[in-house]
């Protein structure tokens, strides 16, 4: 609901009210103000009623403010590359590229939806299993994402502005961090829902600070502070040139990344024993490797979408080509998909014919 109401009073307020930056800001507010509306208006209908305020939660909270002060340090720094890029390079240059391949990495973002209800998982008590199921769902879809942002990356680049294509290699660099990140994001519910510290009634700063949650946060806050100074360096290393200056904060990332993980997976299973499911890992690797063997085959890696509605289908068509092989190999190799498509295909067999049952009786008093 926030996100419909957002946009349509956005438009309003900004473009057609004029009101700019205020507008914007008041289109968030009423945006928010609904949704609160909302979820209040749920809970009296199911009988849920507000029995005052419980200020003994309230003082927890307060104490627990070290944790939400990490996450908003995390969201500064994460969002610092571009600054500090235009700044020690001088130019919007650098930063143009650097933005074409952060904009082509969504796909893999997206891939973190299968993680949330993990959370809720978590809350009730969920062990290993769920956690195992829940890397399997993740890692299906976004390994033929990885391998399509790896093989076309001059191509997608090319969809943006073909000026972009010779800085291909930049895509395939922050596919990389970025799955990584994305991967310690599916994870992280293990933690954030098995913590639980504030829920004590007499909790302090310290047993907080104690916290595997706490530590969980302090991890990414060093991460990325340690991901922004290799950059940093790489930058002033690569100064000059614009395509490697676009390249020193992806690297940094990615650095960051990769020696940060194993403390995360550590963190994780310390909390909830749980293995990589290695097994199903393996198969959709197969069937990436089948992906990028289509991909070499077809040539779609030298496709250069230079008129959009004249390149576009051809690579789309690849694709779609590419992604049907991937699925038949998943599908042939991993028992888990098999059994997961099987379960969700009776799940909806049998919603479908409840709500035909349920109209024919109604019709029929």
């Amino acid at each position: 609901m926030y996100e419909v109401l957002r946009l349509p009073l956005a438009f309003l307020l900004v473009v057609e009210g004029g009101l700019g930056l205020h507008g914007a800001l008041l289109a968030v507010i009423i945006a928010h103000a609904a949704m609160i509306l909302l979820v209040y208006l749920s809970l009296h209908r199911r009988g849920l009623r507000l029995e005052g305020v419980d200020f003994n939660l309230i003082k927890r909270w307060f104490k627990g403010f070290s944790i939400p002060l990490i996450r908003a340090i995390q969201r500064l720094l994460t969002n610092a590359d571009s600054v500090l890029l235009a700044l020690f390079s001088g130019s919007e240059v650098p930063v143009a590229f650097m933005s074409a391949s952060y904009s082509l990495r969504n796909p893999v973002i997206y891939g973190q939806t299968m993680a949330s209800g993990l959370y809720a998982k978590m809350l009730v008590g969920g062990g290993g299993h769920d956690v195992e199921e829940v890397i399997r769902m993740y890692l299906a879809p976004t390994l033929f994402v990885m391998t399509t942002l790896i093989c076309l990356s001059g191509s997608l680049m090319s969809l943006l502005n073909p000026i972009y294509q010779e800085a291909y290699w930049i895509v395939i660099i922050t596919a990389a961090f970025t799955f990584i990140n994305m991967l310690i994001s599916v994870i992280s519910p293990v933690v954030s829902g098995r913590e639980d510290v504030d829920l004590k009634p007499t909790v302090t700063v310290k047993d907080y600070i104690r916290s595997t949650l706490f530590k969980w946060r302090v991890t990414g806050v060093v991460l990325q502070a340690t991901s922004l100074i290799i950059g940093s360096s790489l930058v002033f290393v690569f100064y000059g040139d614009v395509i490697l200056m676009a390249s020193a904060y992806p690297i940094g990332w990615l650095i960051g990344h990769i020696v940060l993980l194993p403390r995360y997976y550590r963190m994780a299973k310390r909390v909830v024993n749980f293995k990589f499911p290695w097994r199903d890992t393996l198969a959709f690797i197969a069937a990436s490797a089948c992906s990028i063997l289509c991909y070499l085959l077809l040539r779609t890696y030298a496709l250069t979408v230079e008129n959009f509605w004249v390149d576009l289908p051809p690579l789309l068509i690849h694709i779609a080509i590419a992604g049907v092989v991937y699925f038949i190999i998943s599908y042939a190799l991993s028992p888990w998909l098999r059994s997961f498509l099987r379960t969700a295909r009776r799940f909806m067999l049998t919603s479908i014919f409840k709500g035909e049952n349920h109209s024919i009786n109604s019709n029929n008093p």
